[in-house]
Parts: structure tokens; sequence; C-alpha cells
């Protein structure tokens, strides 16, 4: 509003404060009366829930009804048409109203199916209908809002409008700033209001009612139904708090919107200017507007002419200001957003555990659970749509990180491509059909041939060229892992040069297949081997380690409480000396052998079993660092296959080398796999007794662990004992969950900071660099392409990977089906190792089986590649032998150089030349802005001239 940018003519938008208050607080209290009168007993809510009960048969054909038009939609090319670039929810140019009211139908008859499922979920309904409250609230705002949008995405196309345009841009974005911030303050009051309300109208009644209630609840005997008229008692209390909560989220809007409208990069530019167009005629023109507003003002309302300069000064100044402001409330409001985050994750967590602990597999729990998570996703939907130039501005953030970029780069590497192989393969077919299908629609449609000339002309993307598609041959919204191989891969035609040619899949599925033929796929099929074989092993270990820990366990039967201690301590030893064996096991089987044992009582029990756990991780901890890392250690194939001298293993070592209990030290060390990351530490050399110290926090994930184990021998006492351990392994799992995002923080910290450190060559890595070289130039000598091999070797090798994904798929999805279920805690003597009753069936027989057979195919494919390989392979070898000596030489120097950096003086003296080059006059040094800053220049446009006299 201030006069020097003119812009008090901004839109107010249709409706302002009160007109918005009038409609939000009509949608509010409409749903929010709906919810009361139908599913409450203040109005007809058992009656209501009995009808339903009644049609539950027909829950499923609305749920296949409403699949059938999502897939027509689909098919038809509804969402993202291709065929019109930047357009969505449109079946045909010009449509507004047909298929969005599809697409209602198909919402509608997903909202009736789960109405209908009242008979097993009975508060579904209830929870439904509350939350339709944010949707016909977010309906308002999408009726409401002003007609016509003037946003532009970025700050390019400004430099093109004239001074009028500008001008008017910018009283716009003020409007629709005003706009949104009268819909928010409005939303919070009506939300507010509504709950109110509810709860004015709720507390008489229950008061009336309470002699009733109470009567009731004493004369049913089943808990459930018992439990089932509380909610319906309840239900207008349950309406009010999510009413509540939703102005709780909008308010949060409210209290953000200075900070968030002070982000907005156009508007910024319009009142600030840019450095780009600071010396264009454009930029004097709005300067010139400025100060003719500026003088305006002191001239109507500021009598003493001496204090004009002054203002004219303190408004420069200002602009400068708003720079400033612009930059740091883009951060402060990402903090706060964080932050906020934070704090309702853990309410959401404490409200979790209160009534994990006080409630069983009751209604209640199910109503708690499900509205804690509708909660939650509304929230994700609100900041997203609320805050959306942050998630844009995060979003950018994100790709600078060193860690990121990293994560991108080994998406594209052959294993990467092969986990999403073993994963997808069983969608694999799904997704071809319908790709075909669609396909077929469009060429009826006579699209086919539009949509792959758009494609081609790189249009797709929203009606622009970006060039990503035309550079990679591959959309560039297809992920990095499924793009073309490799970067050295040939370059593809132009778009000229490219005729438009449809085939029998759509033009995004039909770029995957083809970037697949791009990929090592020898590399990626030993690599969807090994995973699978994985996935095989880490579904059969559990249920056989439960046999071997309940056999221990009955030996311990008629033992002393102290040999129970030392040959829990012994075992627990042993199992983690195992690369493959994690601790949990280690830890629940000595809650359950431990506390029962004890002959002080269960909590004694359960307090030394703690102390024996973590006595047992840390001894267990300095054996693999000193006895297997130390041994390692001495290898150089060893640490070479490790990676010590690669980027990301010096990362991890220069964290763990920090004396004391550093942040990053303590959640790699608690949070990393047990023996990998003891014996990666015995082989960097660490300091055992400093390791030692950083994994002591690692009590924080063993006491609820053990006591899971501990809890779970109470279970049958009350059900409350039961609850507590589900609850304690929750824990663990929150902790662990930590662990992990502060070891990706801390890694990806040490990056960030010290990235040419951690990627400059070192002397004491020759070797290691050495046999990276030699590896790598043996691999291209004996290099196997998959056009090389034979058609009966690529049948066995493709045939018995895709066997063993299939079997690893069985045994993930129908774990049962193939396994019975053995305990812990189970006798050993009532096991029945084999039959249908037994711990293997015979379901299980025949993928294990099957998967052996499947083997066979990688044992036939590495005896042909071997015998394939045997020549080239000692002809590199004795090549590498003559070239050894000055390989190392060089490197050394390279290591040398880079240890004794440039020379200061020297750098600058390059420096200065190069400047010199480019702009044939020597560069200005950037001088403390103290003495030079003139009165109402601004910090900001000094140093901005500095830095450009020195950057050109």
């Amino acid at each position: 509003d201030s006069p020097v940018f003119d812009i008090g003519g901004g839109r107010r938008g249709c409706c302002g404060f009160y007109g918005y208050l009038v409609a939000c607080l009509l949608a509010t209290c409409v749903t929010s009366a709906s919810a009361v009168a139908v599913w409450s007993d203040m109005g007809c809510g058992h009656d209501c829930l009995v009808a339903l009960q009644k049609y539950h048969r027909y829950a499923p054909f609305c749920s296949f009804a409403s699949v059938g038009i999502f897939l027509v939609l689909y098919l038809l090319d509804f969402f993202f048409p291709p065929h019109l670039p930047g357009s969505c929810l449109v079946l045909y140019k010009g449509d507004r109203y047909v298929g969005r009211c599809i697409l209602a139908v198909a919402a509608s008859l997903v909202a009736i199916s789960c109405y209908l499922s009242a008979k097993e979920y009975p508060t579904v309904p209830l929870v439904i209908t509350i939350f339709l409250c944010p949707i016909s609230t977010l309906m308002v705002r999408h009726w409401t809002m002003p007609g016509e949008e003037y946003r532009e995405s970025s700050g390019q196309g400004l430099h093109e409008k004239t001074f009028q345009d500008r001008i008017s841009m910018l009283r716009r974005l003020t409007g629709e700033e005003r706009n949104q911030r009268d819909f928010y303050n409005a939303a919070t009051c009506a939300f507010a209001l509504a709950g109110v309300i509810c709860l004015a109208a709720w507390i008489p009644w229950a008061v009336s009612v309470e002699d009733g209630f109470y009567e009731e609840m004493h004369e049913l005997g089943v808990y459930k139904e018992r439990e089932r008229i509380f909610i319906f008692w309840a239900a207008p209390l349950i309406v009010a708090f999510s009413n509540f909560v939703f102005a709780a989220f909008a308010g949060m809007r409210v209290a953000l919107n200075e900070a968030y409208t002070a982000t907005d990069q156009v508007k910024s530019e319009l009142i600030v200017g840019s450095a780009a167009s600071a010396t264009s005629k454009l930029s004097c023109d709005l300067m010139r507007h400025r100060m003719e507003k500026l003088h305006e003002h002191f001239e109507e309302h500021v009598v003493t002419s001496p204090t004009k300069l002054p203002g004219i000064a303190l408004a420069q100044d200002r602009m400068q200001r708003y720079l400033v402001q612009h930059i740091s409330h883009t951060r402060q409001l990402s903090n706060i957003v964080k932050v906020v985050v934070c704090a309702f994750v853990v309410i959401l967590g404490a409200l979790y555990v209160a009534f994990q602990l006080t409630i069983a597999d009751t209604n209640t729990a199910q109503i708690v659970q499900g509205f804690l998570g509708s909660f939650f996703v509304t929230f994700i939907f609100f900041v997203y749509v609320s805050f959306h130039r942050l998630w844009t501005t995060m979003h950018i953030w994100l790709k600078d990180l060193p860690l990121w970029t990293s994560a991108l780069s080994a998406s594209r590497a052959s294993w990467a491509r092969a986990l999403v192989i073993v994963v997808a393969l069983p969608l694999a077919p799904v997704v071809l059909a319908l790709s075909a299908m669609n396909q077929c629609v469009r060429r009826c449609r006579g699209l086919s041939g539009d949509v792959s000339a758009l494609h081609d002309s790189g249009l797709s993307n929203g009606g622009k060229d970006d060039g990503s598609s035309v550079a990679t041959g591959v959309p560039s919204a297809l992920p990095a892992s499924l793009g073309p191989g490799s970067p050295t891969s040939p370059p593809t035609a132009s778009p000229s040069s490219r005729k438009a040619r449809p085939g029998l899949l759509t033009y995004r599925v039909q770029a995957v297949v083809d970037g697949t033929r791009s990929w090592d796929w020898i590399a990626v099929t030993q690599w969807c081997y090994i995973f699978s074989v994985v996935v095989i092993i880490s579904k059969v270990t559990p249920p056989l380690l439960n046999v071997l820990l309940s056999w221990m366990s009955a030996l311990m039967d008629n033992c002393s409480f102290v040999v129970i201690l030392i040959f829990t301590f012994s075992v627990g030893m042993v199992l983690f000396m195992l690369p493959p064996i994690p601790g949990p096991p280690i830890y629940l089987f000595g809650g359950f052998v431990i506390s029962d044992k004890c002959p002080w009582g269960f909590w004694w029990g359960s307090f030394i079993c703690i102390a024996l756990c973590f006595f047992l991780k840390l001894s267990a901890c300095a054996l693999q660092q000193v006895g297997f890392g130390g041994m390692l250690g001495h290898s150089h194939w060893v640490r070479q296959t490790v990676g010590v001298h690669k980027p990301f293993i010096r990362a991890i070592e220069s964290v763990l080398r920090r004396p004391g209990m550093s942040f990053g030290k303590v959640v790699i060390l608690c949070g990393g796999p047990d023996w990998p990351t003891s014996v990666l530490a015995g082989m960097l050399k660490l300091s055992v007794w400093q390791c030692l110290l950083g994994t002591c926090p690692i009590i924080v994930n063993l006491v609820p662990l053990t006591l899971t184990g501990s809890f779970y021998l109470k279970r049958d006492n009350s059900e409350v004992w039961a609850r507590a351990g589900n609850l304690m392994f929750t824990l663990t799992i929150l902790t662990s969950v930590v662990f992990w995002a502060g070891m990706a923080w801390a890694i990806q910290n040490e990056f960030a900071k010290h990235h040419e450190a951690l990627t400059k060559p070192k002397e004491e890595f020759i070797e290691l660099d050495w046999l990276d070289f030699r590896s790598d130039f043996t691999t291209k000598r004996c290099a196997l392409t998959w056009a090389v091999l034979p058609r009966s070797v690529k049948a066995i090798f493709v045939v018995g990977a895709a066997g063993l994904v299939l079997v690893s798929q069985v045994f993930f999805w129908r774990f049962k089906l193939c396994f019975g279920q053995f305990g812990v805690t189970d006798d050993i003597a009532t096991l029945i190792w084999y039959g249908e009753d037994g711990l293997v069936r015979l379901p299980a027989v025949i993928c294990l089986a099957f998967a052996s057979f499947c083997w066979c195919g990688k044992w036939y494919f590495n005896w042909w590649s071997a015998r394939h390989r045997k020549a080239p392979a000692e002809a590199a070898a004795r090549e590498l032998e003559t070239m050894e000596a000055d390989w190392k030489r060089n490197r050394l120097i390279q290591a040398s150089s880079a240890k004794a950096g440039p020379a200061p003086a020297a750098a600058l003296e390059a420096k200065e030349k190069e400047w010199l080059h480019v702009s044939q006059s020597p560069p200005t040094q950037l001088q403390p802005p103290s003495a030079h800053v003139q009165p109402g220049q601004g910090y900001v446009d000094y140093m901005q001239g500095q830095l450009t006299s020195i950057s050109v």
C-alpha cells in the first residue's frame, strides 16, 4: 500500500472477508450438522448404520464400477491428455464439465462403497462425512476465486513486458494476496465457529441423556456393542474436535501469511527489479515512476520540504531491505513448516501411543487411528496447496545437494535397474496391457500420430520444449533408472528429422522399453539373481532362527539363572559374529528367556536382560572391529571391494573420526547394520574406545526391543500387556527410522561441507586406485555385450533370473501359504517340520526346488563367460604389468598436487589474468562497504554493483 509502488488498486476478489466467512461457515456447518444428524444419537445414527449394514453386499459392485470408470478415463487420456499440452482432467478440447462429472461419479461410487462397508468398519461413514468439511471449503475457494488469474510462472517473461503491464501485474498480484488472506482468515473462523457450535449443542444434550446412556452401557455385556454406543454418543464431540484441528491448519497459513507473501519471486522483481535488467529502459521507467509517486506523496502529506530527500533515501533503502527480507522469509518459512510438521508428527505419535496402551483391537482404536491417518494426509495436502512456492523452492534446494546428485547417479546403475525389475516384474504385464489398450483407443480416435508428433517436437511437457526429451530420447518425467543407459550413448536424432511413428504401445511406455535396450543386461540380470536370493533368504531365515532360539530356550529350562545368563551371552556373541544375523532377534531372545527365568521377579529380570544385551552389543562391536575389521583391513582387495577410498566411505570415516559423541557419529554407529558397521570401523583403523562411546546411545533402541520380548511373555495375562508389547515394537521402529534419517543427514552434511576434500586423490590410496583401474581395464578388454551371447546362453540366463524373481515374489507376498508359524516362545516339542500344519509346507518345497533349478542359469552363464574371457584376460594382465609403474607414478604426482593445493598468490594471479582477458580492464577489488556506501544507496545495491564489476 506504499505510495512508492502505487498498488492500492489491487483486486479484492469477488468476496472479501465477510463474503468468504458466510460461504465457508455455511459449508462447514452443513457438513458438520450432517455428520451429527446422521451418525450420532442426537440424530438417527443407529437407524442409518442399520440401513447401511443391510445393503453391505452392494459394496463390491460399487468398487468394481468405480475401478471400471477410472480405467475408462485413463484409456481416454482424461487425467493428463498428451494431445492437449498443459491441460488436465479434460476429455476433449474445451471440455469443462463432462469429464469432471464422470470423475465425480467415480469418486461418489468410491465413497458409497466405503459407506456400505459399515458392517465391517462401523466408524468409516463418520470419518468420511467429517472430512467433507475441508473438501466443501476447498470447493468454496474454487468457485469464488477471481475469474482472471494473472500469474507468471517465472521471472524470465518480465523483461519483455511493458511498463504498464508490469504495474498492472503488481496490482493483480497484490490483489490476489489480499484475496488469499481473506479466505484463510474466513476459513479459520468458520472452522472454529463450527466446532464451537457442535460443542455447544452436544454439552446440554449429553447432560440430559447422561442417566440413560450409563444405563444402556451397563445393560450391554458385549464390549464392542458398548463401544459402538459410546461412539454414537460422542460423535458430535469428535466432529467439534475435527473442526478445531482444521481451524489450526488454516490458522497456521494465516500466521505465516506475511512470511509467505514475501517469497513471491515475481513480485520481488517487480518491486525491486532484477540485476539483469538494472540498466534497461524498463527499470529506469519503474524507478522514475516510483520516485514520481514518492514526490506526489510528499507534496500532499509533508509540509516541510527538507524531509523529502531523507524520505526518498529511506524508501530506496526499504526497497533493498525488501529484497533481503524475501530471501530470509523463504528460509524462515521453510524452517517454520518443518518444525510444524515435526510437531504434528510427534502429536500423532503421542496419541497413537496413548491409544495403543489403553485400547485393544476395537472400533474405538480403529476410528482413532483412522482419524490420525486422515489428519496427517489432510495436513500434507494442505501444506502443499497453501505453501506451493515453498515446495518448489525446497525442490530446487534438493537438486543442489551433493548426496542427491549421487543418488541420481546411483539410480542409473545396473543394481538400481535390477532392483526395479525385481520389485515391478509382476506389474509389467499389467502396465504393458494398459498401454497397448490406451494406444488402441488413441488409434481409434485418430490421436496416436498427433501424440507422437507432440512428443517428437518436445511439446509434451506442458507445451514447452525444455530439451530433455531431445537430449535423452526419453521424456523428462521418467525415472532416471528407467532412462537410456549411459551418458556416452549416441545422441538422439533432432525433432525435425524424426517422423511420428505410432507403435503398439503409448509413447512414454515405448520410450521406457526403447531405453532398456541400451542397458547392460548382463550386469542387470546378475543383480536380479542376487536380489532374488537375498529376498528368499530374508524370508526363510526368521522361522528357522525362531526354531533355533526355541530349542536353546528348551535346553535352559532346568538350568540356574547364572548359567542362563552365561549361555545367552555366549550364544549372542556367536550369532553376532555371523554377518547375516542382525541384533534384534538376539535382543528378543534375551527378553523371552531372562525375564521369565529371573528368581527376583519379572521387572528385575527385564532390567538384567537390558543390561546384559547392552554389554553384549558393546562386546560384539569391539570383537567385530578388532578381530574381523583389523584382519580384513590388511587386504588391499577387501579394502578396494568395500571402497574405503571412495567419497561415500571417506565421508563416513570423516564423521566417525571425530572424538566424543557427535550426532553424526552416534547415528551411524547406532543406525548402521551391526556387522558391516563395526567391521568397517576396524578396516578404517578407528579407535575402539571412541567407537564404543559413540555406540552407547544404542540403549534407546535396545530397551524397547528387549521389553517387546519381555511383555510378550505376559500377553495371556491381560490385553494391556499385548498392546504394550506392540507399543515397544513400534517405538523400536521409530528409533530405527530416526537413526537412519540421521545417517542420511550426517553423510549429506559431510558431503556438502568437504566435497572437494572427499573427492581428491590421496597418496595412501594409490594401491586401491590401481586396483580400480586394473579392474576397469580388464573389464573393458574382456567386456561381454548382450549381442555376442549365444541364444541358448541368453535363454537359460534370463529364464533362471525370471524364475528366481517369481519365487521371491511368492515368498514375499504369500509367505503364509508356504510356511507355518512357530514363535520363539513355542514349545520345541510341538514343532512339526513338514505338512499342512507344519513349519514347511508343500508350496515352499516346490518353490525352493524351483529356485535351486533356476540358479543353474547363473552357474551356466559363469561357466560360459569364464571360457570366453580367458584369453582376453591374460592379454590384459600382461599389458597391465607394463604400465603399472608409470600409472602409479602419475597417480602419486596427482595426489601430491592435490594435497599441496595451488598457491594462493598464483591462484589470484591466474584469476586476475582471466578477468583481464575477458573484460580488458583490471578487476575491481571488493572493499568493505562502510566507507563507500552513500546515504540512501542501500547495502544490497552497493554490493550488487561491486559484484557486477568483478564477475562480468
